[in-house]
């Protein structure tokens, strides 16, 4: 039978390789990487986020989904990396229906065209990526812009504003 000090002979000597195995299988999936950037326009917290061309969050739909309309042609949307370089978009968006045309939506990234969109016969929200090239991403601020192909008065009376898009998410995830 092995004595108490054995015991802790033979811990103390396999504690810290136990440990380095469990970091080493931890670590390298999450070293360097960045968090991704989550902007949810139907909250108060996207305020200061979101830019020229939005209304006030709200809850739309059957599903009282929270989210936010572009009233204007364009949306802009501000976020801050730390480094340039690949990044995934990820947008959670509906259109303003109308019935005899679909709408198009064109993604901008510091002015410069990365994507388009052009939406189904619906006003469901649709989720949809796009890889963003390094070259068009920059260390510091950067401008998200989205682009509507029309925009249409409300069709509530009560409701005075032109709508375009309605955005409920946007994800930005470093490659």
């Amino acid at each position: 039978m092995k004595t108490k000090q054995e015991y802790h002979g033979f811990f103390r000597a396999v504690f810290p390789v136990i440990v380095l195995v469990l970091l080493a299988a931890v670590l390298p999936a999450h070293a360097g990487r960045e968090e991704a950037i989550r902007i949810e326009p139907g909250t108060t917290a996207a305020d200061s986020a979101l830019g020229y061309g939005w209304s006030q969050p709200e809850l739309l739909g059957v599903n009282s989904t929270a989210a936010r309309w572009m009233t204007h042609l364009e949306g802009d949307v501000y976020f801050e990396v730390p480094e340039s370089g690949t990044m995934n978009l990820e947008l959670t968006v509906s259109p303003f229906y109308l019935a005899w045309i679909r709408q198009s939506m064109g993604i901008y990234m510091n002015n410069q065209f990365i994507g388009e969109r052009v939406f189904q016969d619906s006003s469901e929200f649709e989720r949809f990526s796009l890889d963003i090239p390094p070259a068009v991403v920059r260390k510091g601020r950067n401008r998200l812009t989205l682009r509507a192909g029309y925009r249409h008065r409300s069709f509530n009376a009560w409701d005075p504003r032109t709508l375009s898009l309605a955005v409920t998410q946007i994800i930005l995830t470093p490659q």
